[in-house]
């Protein structure tokens, strides 16, 4: 985890950034690629590396922040989205990956490299996928980023900028912590 702090976090806080916006990992057990026509125990090893990616990435996030007199948002994305109204069992389309691992495989494009990406569920309309969770079978719809990006600003305005705080329109805003309180639990759970 350190590595990744290096090299993504410390050169902001190197150019003098005080307020980050980090998002966790998405939960890719959900994600058509490791569910689509797959054993069951796929998705349950990818939730646990998930999981323990997250949790170490929230720990060196928390002491970056503390050594450093910042404020880094920690926004856990595609966890705070609900499921209410989209479709998340199939993916509008097939993109470059494919899923080798169900189960007869699903090639990538249909098959070949040369080809746009072919409709999987002929429910979906593109470009935007409407009504659709994933786009193809591993990213988020467009209508999934906008209910992210409400969250995020929704979660900034929450702790960076109290002042301008509004009414949220999204659900999805996680409540969150003051740095003050941030730096109040860590050195209560360093003490224990």
């Amino acid at each position: 985890m350190n590595s990744i702090i290096e090299l993504i976090v410390q050169p902001l806080i190197g150019a003098g950034a005080r307020n980050i916006v980090v998002v966790d990992a998405p939960p890719a057990q959900n994600t058509p690629y490791v569910t689509l026509n797959q054993p069951e125990e796929r998705a349950e090893h990818v939730e646990r590396a998930v999981t323990f990616y997250n949790k170490k990435l929230k720990e060196a996030i928390d002491a970056v922040e503390l050594q450093n007199d910042m404020n880094i948002v920690y926004y856990q994305g595609l966890s705070e989205v609900g499921n209410e109204g989209f479709q998340t069992t199939t993916p509008c389309v097939i993109n470059f990956l494919g899923i080798p691992g169900a189960d007869p495989s699903i090639p990538p494009l249909g098959g070949d490299f040369t080809t746009a990406p072919h409709l999987y569920d002929t429910t979906c309309i593109l470009p935007d996928a409407p009504g659709f969770f994933y786009y193809d079978e591993f990213h988020p719809s467009t209508a999934i980023h906008e209910l992210i990006a409400e969250g995020i600003v929704d979660q900034i305005r929450a702790e960076i900028c109290p002042s301008k705080r509004t009414k949220s329109k999204s659900k999805y805003a996680k409540k969150s912590k003051s740095t003050k309180e941030k730096k109040s639990k860590v050195k209560k759970s360093k003490k224990e």
